[in-house]
């Protein structure tokens, strides 16, 4: 009789790896190096992203990690910019970090 042992993934090494390879952010602009991202990091001060850029960063990590994004309603996320004749919604913009979409890809939405 065989036994298998299934090992479980780990989302966190491989999310934070993932985003190393594709999303680096450099110690300094002149220096070499780059900032090693960790969980607790958001996307919007960490990244330093414009909310178009979050958006095809998230859109790429969550089609990499078979995440469902469907119901996921980025305006709760990310403050974009409106023209100066439209009037900005008051909403609170929650952080959204590293360890967030770690949940996301284990729970896979």
């Amino acid at each position: 009789m065989d036994i298998f042992i299934i090992a479980e993934r780990d989302y966190k090494k491989d999310v934070i790896d993932y985003l190393m390879e594709h999303y680096l952010i450099r110690e300094h602009w002149l220096k070499p190096g780059f900032k090693r991202i960790t969980k607790d990091w958001t996307l919007t001060d960490n990244f330093r992203l414009v909310p178009e850029n979050v958006e095809d960063m998230l859109l790429d990590v969550f089609k990499h990690f078979n995440i469902d994004y469907s119901n996921m309603d980025t305006r709760n996320y990310i403050e974009y910019e409106y023209p100066f004749w439209q009037k900005k919604p008051e909403k609170e913009i929650k952080a959204l970090t590293v360890e967030m979409i770690i949940e996301s890809a284990r729970a896979g939405r």
